[in-house]
C-alpha cells in the first residue's frame, strides 16, 4: 500500500486526486480485477474456459455528510475490452475513534453490467452440459455490508484490516456456477509513514 497526498494505492486499486472542493473529492481510480475463475479450480468447471483478468478505469466522489458519515460513488469500466462493461459503486461510512483505534462499519452497493455479470456468472450456449445449463444473466446490484479497523501507535506504523461480506443479487445466485449466497472479503495491511 502506499497513501500519499494525491495518489493512494491499496493492493489492486490506485486512486489520484484529480479536483478537491471543500466537502467533496474527485479522484481518477485504476483497478485491476481478476478472474472470477480458472477452469481447473473445479471439475464442475470443465468446458468453461478461465476468466479472464482485466484494468478497469473510471472516477470516484466522496464527499462528507453530516454527524461525520463520509458517502463515495464511482464507476470503472474494463479499459483493455478483455471482459467489456463496468462496474458502480455506492458507499456510505462513519467512523469511530477510540484511543488508538479507528472503527468504521460501512455499507455499500455494487452495481455490475451484464457484461460483467455474464462475464463472471454466466453460462453460454457452447459451455453448457447436463447438469450445468446456459445462463445470462442481466446486470445486478449487491449488498456489502462492512468494517474497517485502523489500529495506530506502534511508531510509524499503522495496522489497517477491512472485511465485508457481498451478498448476491438473485440474478447472480440463480446461476448454476454459484452455489452460495455472499462472498467474504478480506484486505489486510501494514503501513510505515514517512
Amino acid at each position: 500500500t502506499y497513501v500519499g497526498e494525491r495518489l493512494q494505492i491499496l493492493g489492486t486499486l490506485a486512486q489520484a486526486g484529480v479536483a478537491t472542493w471543500p466537502k467533496v473529492r474527485l479522484a481518477a481510480t485504476a483497478r485491476y480485477r481478476l478472474g472470477a475463475y480458472e477452469e481447473e479450480d473445479s471439475d464442475f468447471l470443465e468446458g468453461m474456459g478461465d476468466r479472464r483478468d482485466s484494468l478497469f478505469c473510471g472516477l470516484a466522489l466522496q464527499g462528507s455528510l453530516p454527524a461525520g458519515a463520509r458517502i463515495s460513488a464511482g464507476y470503472e469500466h474494463d479499459a483493455l475490452d478483455r471482459v467489456g462493461g463496468g462496474f458502480g459503486r455506492l458507499t456510505l461510512r462513519r467512523g469511530f475513534r477510540f484511543g488508538k483505534i479507528s472503527v468504521s462499519p460501512n455499507v455499500g452497493l455494487n452495481w455490475l453490467s451484464s457484461e460483467l455479470s455474464r462475464h463472471e456468472y454466466g453460462v453460454e450456449a457452447e459451455e453448457a452440459r447436463d447438469g450445468r445449463e446456459a445462463y445470462r444473466p442481466g446486470s445486478a446490484v449487491n449488498v456489502e455490508p462492512g468494517l474497517g479497523v485502523t489500529a495506530e501507535g506502534f511508531g510509524a506504523w499503522r495496522f489497517i484490516l477491512n472485511g465485508s461480506v457481498e451478498f448476491l443479487a438473485k440474478e447472480l445466485r440463480d446461476s448454476p456456477l454459484v452455489d452460495e449466497s455472499a462472498v467474504a472479503h478480506a484486505f489486510g495491511a501494514l503501513n510505515y509513514a514517512f
